[in-house]
């Protein structure tokens, strides 16, 4: 058998091939690294946008009706409409069902009628 010389000096490994690093190679790499993070985080965001829509849309909005019938108060509604000259807002109507009751502050009450004998 025919022995192999080794020409290179001993020590030297060839395997392992060291490459020229160009300057813009390093912020390329980074700059890729952060746009598929980026990517990666605007696509579970409009996936998970997507669940929450569909869990609405099934889940929540059936439960979710309401009616302005349930919710009378027997109270009077005021209209307003603002001045053009003053530009204030000026009471304009008052709206009223059967009963026509306003909501008043209790220092707007008096003594007798917290005390509970007023008129009834």
């Amino acid at each position: 058998m025919e022995e192999r010389r080794n020409t290179h000096p001993q020590g030297a490994d060839h395997s392992r091939k060291r490459r020229k690093v160009r300057p813009g190679h390093v912020a390329g790499g980074v700059v890729m690294t952060v746009f598929t993070l980026v990517l990666i985080g605007v696509c579970t965001t409009l996936m998970l946008l997507g669940i929450f829509m569909k869990y609405v849309n099934t889940s929540l909005l059936p439960t979710l009706e309401v009616r302005a019938e349930d919710y009378t108060m027997s109270q009077s509604s005021v209209v307003y409409y603002q001045d053009k000259e003053s530009g204030q807002w000026v009471e304009f109507q008052k709206v009223h069902g059967q009963e026509n009751r306003v909501l008043i502050d209790i220092d707007d009450m008096s003594a007798l009628s917290v005390a509970g004998g007023g008129v009834h």
